[in-house]
């Protein structure tokens, strides 16, 4: 028997009820709904209605980028993680422990020196194109 791997497949950028019902079809482990400012920016209402149609065997994650600490407190009320996009300091991320995602953009190497600081402060990194 193989060992179970850690990759996790994630859909982000979810916006209608039927997208939600896809992804969750087609199998993905965390399901992803921006409200940053986006093209796919869903509003508190609609999060509240596409998380309740998600089987509680998928995560959800609420994506945001320099949230308030209120907002984002209240955001784990309706989702099981919060990934951050923005400047968050490791001690603002560390509030949130493992629930806690910390996406980083990387372009070259070098740049995988940023996650050092977050180490003990999230639960996992999202490794985004630079672009």
């Amino acid at each position: 028997m193989g060992a179970k791997s850690a990759l996790k497949l994630k859909v982000c950028g979810l916006c209608r009820a039927e997208d939600v019902t896809a992804a969750v079809g087609l199998g993905a482990d965390l399901l992803g709904f921006v409200l940053a400012a986006s093209p796919r920016q869903i509003s508190r209402e609609n999060l509240e209605e596409l998380v309740a149609l998600v089987p509680s065997t998928i995560i959800t994650v609420a994506v945001v980028v320099d949230p308030c600490l209120e907002f984002a407190d209240s955001l784990l009320n309706c989702v099981d993680r919060i990934q951050f996009h923005g400047n968050e300091s490791p001690d603002f991320c560390s509030r949130f422990g493992r629930r806690a995602i910390k996406a980083f953009r990387i372009q070259h190497e070098d740049d995988l020196r940023d996650l050092k600081p977050y180490e003990s402060s999230v639960g996992a990194f999202l490794l985004d194109s630079f672009k």
